[in-house]
Parts: C-alpha cells; sequence; structure tokens
C-alpha cells in the first residue's frame, strides 16, 4: 500500500468505530512496502477486531495467494476478562464486506488458536487484544508460532497508561524469550517488532508515509536505536494545530459550487454518483465521489457559482440511469469517445454540468475533450 492508499482508506472507513491512528497506518502500509520491495510474503493475521477497522486495512494489504485471519471473542463477552471493547461479528463483517475484503474468522480467545488457525507462514501478525500481561504473553507466543523468518509483529497499546498490563506483559516475554524480537518502530500506538530487523532498511521510511503530522527521530530503547515517529503537535497542549495537522490528505485543486437550496443539489450528488460525505449547515459540505472532493456552498455571501465537472465512474449507464431518474436535461447520449472513455454528458436543475465516463483503456488513453 503506499500513501495515496492509505489516504483513501482513512477517509472511507471515517465511519467505521475502532482505534487506528493516522499514524500506524501509515506505518503499517510502510512496512508493506517494504515487504513487497524485498520479495517477503505471506499470510496476515489479528487478534482483536473490534468492527474490522484495521481489519480492514490488513485486507487491502493482501496480495495474491496471501489469506487474512482474524480472532475475536465478539459477542462472547464472558471471554472478554479486561472488558477493553466489546466487538460485533456482525458489524465486523458487514464492513469488511463493504470496505475489506474476506478473511478466516475464529470466533474464540486468542489463547485458543493453534498453528493450523494462524498458520506458521505469516508475514505481518497484529495483536489487539486482551490487555491482561497473560494476555499478552500468550498472543505474543502465538505470533512467534505464526510468523516466518522476515514477519511482524504489531503490539497495540504497549505505552498507554490505561493498559499497564500489555507493557507487563511484552516486558515479560522479552525476558522470557529475548531473541524472539527486536523493536524497529515505534508509532502513534503501535511498536512494531521484527524476527530479523536486518530485513526492514529504513532509511527511505519518510518518503514512504505522509510526515506532515509527525517526524521520525531515533530513540534509544533496549539497548538499541529504535525509529520513532514523534508527533508535531499534541492534542492537549495545541488542539487546534493537531487537528491542522492530522487533516485528511488534500489534492491541490479542489472544484466548488456556490448554489441556493444547496442541501437538494448534496443529496443529489449522493444518489447519483454514491458521494461520500454529510450535508452541512454551517460551513461548506465536502463530499467525495471516489477519491475526490468536491466542495458546495450555498449562495449569498458568494454569488451563484456553476461548475463543469468530468466524473470518471464504475459504469457509465448505470449513472446515467440513475440521473434520468433526477430528471437531469441530457446534453449527450452514453457514447465511446474516440480516445477510450464510454462518456455522457448532462445537466442538473443548479445549471452545473457533468461529463460522466468510464475509462476502456488506461495509461494509454489520450486527455479527455
Amino acid at each position: 500500500m503506499n500513501k495515496n492508499d492509505v489516504a483513501e482508506y482513512l477517509r472511507a472507513t471515517r465511519s467505521v468505530e475502532g482505534w487506528f491512528f493516522p499514524i500506524d497506518a501509515y506505518l503499517f502500509a510502510a512496512i508493506d512496502e517494504i515487504q513487497g520491495r524485498e520479495g517477503i510474503t505471506g499470510n496476515l493475521f489479528e487478534i482483536g477486531v473490534h468492527h474490522g477497522k484495521t481489519a480492514i486495512f490488513l485486507a487491502r494489504m493482501l496480495r495474491a495467494g496471501e489469506v487474512l485471519g482474524v480472532c475475536d471473542v465478539f459477542e462472547q463477552q464472558d471471554l472478554n476478562r479486561d472488558h477493553s471493547g466489546e466487538g460485533s461479528r456482525e458489524l465486523f463483517e458487514k464492513n469488511m464486506r463493504a470496505l475489506g475484503g474476506p478473511a478466516r474468522v475464529f470466533a474464540k480467545s486468542s489463547h485458543e488458536l493453534t498453528v493450523a488457525d494462524t498458520t506458521a507462514n505469516c508475514r505481518f501478525f497484529h495483536i489487539d487484544g486482551g490487555h491482561r500481561p497473560e494476555d499478552v504473553l500468550a498472543d505474543l507466543k502465538t505470533a512467534a508460532r505464526a510468523l516466518h523468518a522476515a514477519g511482524i509483529v504489531a503490539l497495540d497499546d504497549l505505552f498507554d497508561p490505561s493498559w499497564p498490563g500489555v507493557s507487563e506483559g511484552f516486558y515479560r516475554s522479552l525476558a522470557a524469550r529475548p531473541d524472539t524480537f527486536t523493536p524497529i518502530l515505534i508509532g502513534g500506538n503501535k511498536v512494531l517488532l521484527a524476527r530479523d530487523p536486518s530485513r526492514y532498511a529504513l532509511e527511505d521510511i519518510a518518503s514512504l508515509v505522509d510526515t506532515r503530522a509527525f517526524r521520525f527521530e531515533q530513540k534509544e530503547w533496549l539497548g538499541r536505536s529504535v525509529t520513532t515517529a514523534s508527533r508535531l503537535a499534541w492534542v492537549d497542549l495545541d488542539p487546534a494545530g493537531t487537528a491542522r495537522l492530522h487533516a485528511p490528505v488534500w489534492p491541490d485543486v479542489i472544484p466548488r459550487i456556490v448554489a441556493k437550496h444547496t442541501e437538494p443539489l448534496v443529496r443529489f450528488i449522493q444518489r447519483v454518483f454514491a458521494a461520500s460525505g454529510d450535508f452541512e449547515t454551517e460551513r461548506p459540505t465536502t463530499l467525495h465521489i471516489g477519491d475526490s472532493p468536491i466542495m458546495i456552498s450555498e449562495a449569498g455571501a458568494r454569488e451563484i457559482m456553476t461548475a463543469f465537472l468530468y466524473v470518471y465512474v464504475p459504469d457509465t449507464d448505470a449513472t446515467f440511469a440513475r440521473a434520468l431518474r433526477e430528471g437531469v436535461t441530457v446534453l449527450e447520449e452514453p457514447l465511446e469517445t474516440p480516445y477510450g472513455d464510454r462518456r455522457c454528458m448532462i445537466r442538473d436543475r443548479w445549471g452545473n454540468t457533468w461529463q460522466i465516463a468510464t475509462p476502456r483503456r488506461s495509461d494509454d488513453s489520450e486527455s479527455s475533450g
């Protein structure tokens, strides 16, 4: 996964309940890119999925032939001894279908996982399960069985003061098996440990991530220098600055429409283009069509301003049919263009013109006309 993939994931999963800092998403993606570059393949596994926020990300990391496995107690809350979050299998599976992909699900305590469940060929293993020392000890032992020689384990909440049992379990594991894992990365709430740190050259990691909200520093820990993502602002000390730094990735140019009665326009765009985003009354509404934002403002302080937009969609004909049901003016029926797009053109009742297209060819297509 690259930086753009992470930005798209962060937008797509804003409504999915869970705890996965953007910093850590970028670090997971950086490890994935390094593994791809080094030819490191294997399965992925996660302990503790809640509603699937991180599992969705892991599913997007999968390559051909790889399998994602997950373990959670879900509604069996008598097994959730530290009450660290009540997951829902129904919501998890719904979110995975919509945003992630297939996964093998083990609805049981992670203490019961076997090698047959996890496989012994994992390249990435994420631990976000029970927070008691005995849970962490058991989960790290399970990860050690599951990972191959070049694998990575990501451990959640190691430095979180709310869960001191995690650090106790980690240090007890380290004392018992000091040569099993070596820390290579410290993120927002994850620590990444490697079986073989020599496989992970991190000199260029800053080029693989969006570093607006943090910088990389070398910190001494456990007798070695560990690459650490250090925040540039802390929410309790500088809330406004932190919000700016952690804002979604925006392109340099964003189209904007100024219209009267914008709520029906917003609903129109949502219905026709499956746009995401919520109607706003106190500020401009920002919708996303695919990975592209569009701003819509109510006329008043600004005069009415229409737009001419070229929008790529998965299916021109299906989008055109939805637009017809909205009472648009047809300027061009769906047709095949000389440069490869199947395209139509409509005008909505606010006066905006939309060219709607599906590419038939990709990299060698000429510019749109």
